[in-house]
Parts: C-alpha cells; structure tokens; sequence
C-alpha cells in the first residue's frame, strides 16, 4: 500500500487536521466509532475520513473523558492503517505501539513528530 511511501510531511499534517477535527467533535459530546481504514481517503494533501455514520452524541461523559476516547480511536486508526499496510519486522506492531502511543495522547500530533522528524517516509522509520 502506497501509505508507507507518504513523506512525513503528508502524515504529519493529516494527524494534526484529524487530530484538531477530533477536538471538535469531542466539544459537542459526539463519540465516533468508525475511525477504520474503510473510511478514510487518501487525498493529495491529507488523509480524509469519510462516512462516519456510527457514532453517537453522549452528555453523561464530560469532555476531557470524551475527548481522550475519541483520540484513542484515531491513534488506533493510524496504527491500523500503518500495520495493514506492510510488515517490516518481526516487532512491527511495537514499533508501530511506540509510534502511536496510546499512553500519549495529550497531543498526538507532537509525541508522533518529534519521532519522525529524522525520516523522509514512513517506510524509513520502520526500516530503522
């Protein structure tokens, strides 16, 4: 899959814009379900997320709570995205978990940056 060929650039900038949208949906206590590979498109600048038909609007969670469920499902997305695409190694899936910590998700757009800004591509950081 031509995922692992994307520049970092294209990853980066499409985590931050699904990221910020997710913050978005999260202030009107909408909970997605459907964040998977079936629903996202590849455009020329970003990675697009589309029919999202399964979710749900919940007013007993608070926000914060909200907000780190929905960001789960998108680092979940990208790591799911990631591991169909190509196996490099043995440890695949942990390199992809360290990548994609579900531990940080505060602000996901930086813990993945700050991993990735030595590499051009996807496929040279899970070749190091």
């Amino acid at each position: 899959m031509k995922f692992l060929r994307f520049n970092i650039e294209y990853l980066l900038n499409s985590l931050k814009e699904l990221e910020n949208f997710v913050t978005i949906i999260s202030m009107f206590n909408i909970k997605i379900f459907d964040f998977r590979q079936e629903n996202t498109l590849y455009t020329k600048n970003n990675i697009m997320l589309i029919d999202l038909d399964k979710f749900e609007i919940d007013d007993v969670i608070d926000y914060e709570t909200l907000l780190k469920i929905n960001k789960k499902r998108l680092v979940f997305l990208f790591r799911d995205l990631m591991f169909k695409s190509k196996k490099y190694k043995s440890n695949y899936l942990e390199i992809l978990k360290d990548l994609f910590d579900i531990d940080r998700i505060e602000n996901i757009y930086e813990e993945v940056s700050k991993k990735l800004v030595k590499f051009k591509n996807i496929s040279d950081y899970l070749k190091y």
